[in-house]
């Protein structure tokens, strides 16, 4: 299949880290108890919730990328292109499914969600224009964009299981990984335990750096 369509390992791509770096971003912003808050909100996690909204947002745009027949090697991972690339070559087979991927694509370009991501990453994260903000400024996704954000990741789920069952092949990407969940929570009892036995942990030469 990769010789027949190239860009299929170029979607792939996308889709992990798009489906990764939400996950991790859903994981620092959900409730949290007063001292998990403090963690979460310094170092290294201040850091870490910026570049994971860099990271899906690029992927995410990379993905929603309009095809453009002048330029044949560009966007390499656009479910458009994807979807144009399979429909040529696979014809009456999968015309039904290409309108539909076509129809999904058009109804997450409608959402505000896509406008909020497509003005970020042409203004202020690809590029910088001086009237978008304070350049030091940034918010991360409210609970409803996260929601919203998860709902576009299951239409690009559907996209891409169009796009493969030509091929008898299903790509998953949506694999919940909750090692970061769960270090925040560890973590945590771990610094009220080291604290409340902080005498001990220095004889024991466990201080802190």
């Amino acid at each position: 299949m990769k010789q027949e369509i190239e860009n299929f390992h170029f979607v792939e791509a996308s889709l992990q880290r798009s489906f990764k770096s939400l996950s991790e971003i859903s994981f620092i912003n959900r409730a949290r108890t007063p001292n998990e808050i403090e963690l979460v909100n310094g170092p290294p996690f201040d850091f870490y919730r910026v570049s994971l909204h860099y990271m899906f947002t690029m992927e995410y745009i990379k993905l929603m990328e309009l095809n453009k027949e002048q330029y044949p090697t560009n966007h390499y991972a656009s479910l458009e292109k994807l979807s144009i690339t399979v429909f040529k070559n696979h014809g009456d087979n999968f015309k039904q499914k290409h309108e539909l991927n076509l129809d999904l694509l058009s109804e997450i370009r409608a959402s505000d969600f896509f406008n909020k991501l497509k003005g970020d990453r042409d203004k202020k994260f690809a590029h910088a224009d001086s009237n978008y903000s304070d350049p030091f400024s940034f918010h991360s996704f409210s609970d409803g964009e996260i929601q919203e954000g998860s709902e576009h990741l299951k239409k690009f789920k559907l996209i891409m299981d169009n796009c493969t069952s030509v091929f008898d092949y299903e790509f998953a990407f949506q694999h919940i990984d909750s090692r970061t969940d769960n270090f925040i929570k560890f973590h945590t009892k771990y610094k009220e335990y080291y604290y409340k036995n902080y005498f001990d942990a220095m004889k024991n030469g466990c201080g802190l750096l």
